[in-house]
């Protein structure tokens, strides 16, 4: 799920704004310094649940699910998960191209203006 936030009075500010949120899907960039930042971010939250109790108990539940079923799968990357091989671009563009299109989105928009 994503979602963002308009925060102009105008009404005349939401087409420009739903064309930027579409070019997101659309054509997005891949840029290698954001990927390295987002491996970054989730490596730091694979770190912090190590020490988290509910979290321990739910890789415990993983571990102890039936192997057929999804909750068995893996679930939570770390930083040396995500750059090994020849890093995540290559998976993230396939991911890309096999999930984003448009009969996999739906896309919510409230608020006082009308669309365009």
């Amino acid at each position: 799920n994503y979602y963002f936030s308009l925060n102009s009075p105008s009404p005349s500010a939401l087409p420009g704004a739903l064309d930027r949120l579409a070019s997101f899907f659309k054509e997005p960039l891949f840029d290698e310094n954001m990927v390295e930042r987002e491996m970054r971010a989730v490596d730091s939250e694979f770190r912090n649940g190590l020490t988290d109790d509910g979290w321990r108990q739910f890789q415990l539940l993983k571990h102890t699910a039936n192997p057929s079923h999804p909750m068995s799968k893996f679930g939570c990357g770390n930083y040396a998960t995500l750059s090994s091989g020849d890093g995540p671009g290559p998976d993230l563009r396939a991911f890309w191209l096999d999930h984003y299109h448009a009969s996999n989105c739906k896309l919510c928009v409230v608020g006082r203006s009308p669309l365009p």
